[in-house]
């Protein structure tokens, strides 16, 4: 613990967690924030809801290797409202974002740190390996767009990061209106908001987290519930006026379509379109 703390970088990492999670998994997402080679200041842990003594065991486990600030609340609310109180907590301008089953790489907090330092950047994100049972099993990379300009051009048909990935700078979040309830697209939405005051974004290319998609991974992005809730979460952003009524249309019509395809086809175009093989 006293190595670990020794000019921590002045960071905030910010992850939720809720009763339906696995304590292998979030045991694994915990250590891989103590091997950093970087350090943070602060671990911001939001527990969303009474979680089970076998969750509570893994978090109490690493009190004395984490730096870890407890949010504690008795009714799960979901994951926008726990973001946004949990960000409130932050004691650092720069956030990281972590999810509780995936894996940070070694390096990325340094990594990131001093690029989003250096370059002035407001949202930073990365590409992401996802595997199944383990880091590698699948050698599948989801690569996005790199700088600024095509970000934001690109951002009002598909959101241009990898949400457990994120670096961001916790005055323009907030500024934005930070984390809402918008289930599934609490991310996307907050992004097309601080795209709309400007915010400076960036991803780099290359993998700094290994994010785990689980066998039920197409299961969850496809069906009538979530089509449901991508149409309420467009129609929510082209009436803010996030997103322009071509990229409202291509939303509903191709998104849609591609949602109701066979869980099959759904997978190979996701495996083969959207991902690309790592190296």
């Amino acid at each position: 613990m006293e190595q670990m703390l020794k000019n921590p970088l002045p960071i905030s990492v910010l992850m939720s967690v809720y009763h339906g999670e696995k304590p292998e998994y979030l045991r694994q997402a915990l250590q891989s924030i103590a091997d950093q080679g970087c350090a943070p200041a602060e671990v911001v842990l939001v527990e969303d809801g009474q979680i089970p003594d076998e969750l509570a065991t893994v978090i109490d486990a690493y009190e004395a290797s984490l730096p870890l600030v407890r949010l504690k609340f008795i009714k799960n609310r979901g994951l926008g409202p726990s973001l946004r109180d949990g960000l409130e907590a932050c004691a650092h301008e720069i956030v990281a974002r972590m999810d509780s089953d995936d894996i940070a790489r070694q390096s990325r907090f340094c990594l990131q740190y001093e690029y989003i330092e250096k370059n002035g950047i407001d949202l930073l994100g990365s590409f992401i390996e996802e595997f199944n049972s383990k880091p590698g099993d699948l050698g599948v990379v989801r690569s996005l767009p790199s700088q600024n300009e095509e970000i934001c051009s690109k951002l009002g048909r598909r959101n241009c990061f990898n949400h457990m990935t994120v670096m961001f700078r916790k005055s323009k979040v907030l500024a934005a209106g930070s984390y809402r309830d918008e289930p599934y697209f609490e991310d996307y939405g907050l992004w097309l908001r601080m795209r709309r005051q400007g915010s400076k974004f960036a991803n780099m290319p290359e993998v700094h987290v290994d994010a785990r998609i689980g066998d039920g991974f197409v299961a969850r992005r496809s069906g009538l519930k979530y089509i449901k809730r991508e149409i309420l979460a467009l129609s929510s952003f082209h009436q803010q006026g996030l997103i322009g009524k071509r990229d409202f249309l291509f939303g509903i019509v191709v998104r849609t379509a591609v949602r109701t395809l066979p869980q099959k086809m759904f997978q190979q175009l996701y495996s083969t379109v959207l991902r690309r093989r790592a190296n």
